[in-house]
């Protein structure tokens, strides 16, 4: 059994960092032709991709679990600490405790250590390396969009709904004009305004 860890939104400047856990019998191969959607890092994935993607990743795995960091715990203690937060949720919502191995882009866990005696293996781009990270990845990736769409609905000046709260000129603009929500993370924004 193997464990994919991945997080998403690590540099947005609004909205939570969220991150899967997917607990796998298979590792799948990045680009396997021989299965019905395509596994590989999220960013390189379309949207219909990444959602057809996530809902067979959801049926085909023996479990899923997504963890989040608020605003107010980036803003506490720092989005390497809130991600490791995320993490260890992630992990516990999976429910998978000892799996083989876990996969981590990365960043090794140590809270997650304390959870598991199972190795933890680090990889750089791990989610464009290898099948369960980059599973996670999709994951995370469609749920947090559709949070940020979500989002988008109650702070429409922000354009979240297209850049899920990520520094773009729109979204930079925004804040100047704006100001900020309590959606925004202040540690990233108070540079800006």
């Amino acid at each position: 059994m193997y464990c994919g860890i991945d997080e998403v939104g690590r540099g947005s400047l609004a909205g939570p960092v969220v991150v899967c856990c997917v607990a796998s019998p298979v590792n799948w191969q990045i680009l396997d032709c021989s299965l019905p959607v395509v596994i590989n890092d999220s960013k390189k994935l379309s949207i219909k991709k990444r959602e057809l993607s996530d809902i067979w990743i959801r049926s085909n795995t023996k479990s899923v679990g997504i963890g989040l960091s608020t605003v107010e715990e980036i803003d506490e203690f720092g989005i390497v600490a809130a991600t490791a937060m995320a993490s260890e949720r992630a992990f516990i919502e999976c429910g998978v405790f000892d799996p083989d191995l876990i996969l981590l882009d990365a960043f090794e866990i140590d809270s997650i250590k304390k959870l598991s005696k199972a190795p933890q293996k680090a990889i750089v781009k791990g989610d464009s390396k290898e099948g369960v990270i980059a599973a996670a990845s999709i994951v995370a990736k469609v749920y947090r969009d559709k949070l940020m769409d979500d989002l988008s609905g109650q702070h429409p000046g922000y354009l979240w709904h297209k850049n899920k709260g990520y520094g773009t000129k729109d979204h930079l603009d925004a804040i100047k004009k704006l100001g900020t929500t309590n959606q925004h993370r202040k540690l990233f924004v108070r540079k800006i305004v």
